[in-house]
């Protein structure tokens, strides 16, 4: 069964459709980012963005989801996870330093 259409691929999303770890990346980041324009906190949309890109790699291998079971997906899932909480805490940071006036020569 197909999930994706053939013509996916010269839409320009031949990366995304090829490559499923960049998927995993890219969806687990925007699944913290969500989380945290929802009011979560820093660490539950670690953890939950996580843990719902982990139970879902889960369901796929016991039949629950459709998809195909590739272990790496955990990795992605951590990777992109990862990435979100350094980009969410160094955007903090910015914000932090110019509220305090320390970045007024960037302005």
């Amino acid at each position: 069964m197909r999930y994706l259409p053939e013509t996916t691929a010269s839409m320009g999303g031949y990366m995304l459709a090829k490559n499923g770890n960049l998927t995993d990346v890219l969806l687990t980041g925007g699944v913290y980012f969500i989380n945290r324009m929802l009011g979560f906190s820093k660490a539950s949309s670690a953890l939950t963005s996580l843990g719902l890109m982990c139970a879902g790699e889960l369901a796929q291998k016991f039949g629950i989801l459709p998809g195909t079971y590739d272990p790496k997906d955990f990795a992605a899932a951590a990777i992109g996870t990862g990435l979100a909480l350094v980009i969410d805490l160094v955007s903090s940071k910015i914000n932090r330093d110019k509220n305090d006036g320390l970045i007024e020569a960037l302005d």
